[in-house]
Order: structure tokens, then C-alpha cells, then sequence
């Protein structure tokens, strides 16, 4: 079973769910560590939809690489200020 985030608890390529209370249930939020960001996926109606979002989350991050995906969100930004 994978774990909410605490800061204070975090290490490298961590994932985990945290249940966000949403009226009287709940919904979960993946998310993953990669070192240096943490990065939220979207939020899912089930626990277990949550813990295979955060995995597929590590995944991708992995893959990619999160400088390359940081890098890309700044050129959004940066191409969205220009338009």
C-alpha cells in the first residue's frame, strides 16, 4: 500500500496516494517524488486507480526525465506570455 505525502519523509523515486476529502468520500491524489520536484497526477475516484496513476506517473517521469519535463513547462509559460 503506498503512503500520503509528508514532506518530511521524502527520498528519491517515491510515489504514493493521498486521500483528499471531497464532500463525504474521498478521492485520491497520485503523486511522485523524483529528487529534486514532486509531481501530482490527476485525481481518481478509486485508491487502487490512484496507486497505478502514481506508478505510471514514476514511469513517465522516469522516462522522460524531470528536467526535460520542467523545461518544457517553462517554454509553455514562456510561449503563452509571448501570445
Amino acid at each position: 500500500m503506498m503512503h500520503s505525502y509528508r514532506s518530511i519523509d521524502l527520498y528519491p523515486h517515491k510515489c504514493g496516494v493521498t486521500p483528499i476529502e471531497v464532500g463525504f468520500v474521498n478521492e485520491f491524489s497520485p503523486w511522485y517524488y523524483d529528487g529534486h520536484t514532486v509531481w501530482w497526477g490527476k485525481r481518481c475516484k478509486l485508491r487502487s486507480e490512484a496507486e497505478e496513476a502514481a506508478l505510471n506517473l514514476k514511469r513517465e517521469v522516469s522516462k522522460v526525465g524531470g528536467f526535460n519535463i520542467r523545461q518544457a513547462k517553462e517554454e509553455q509559460c514562456q510561449a503563452r506570455g509571448k501570445a
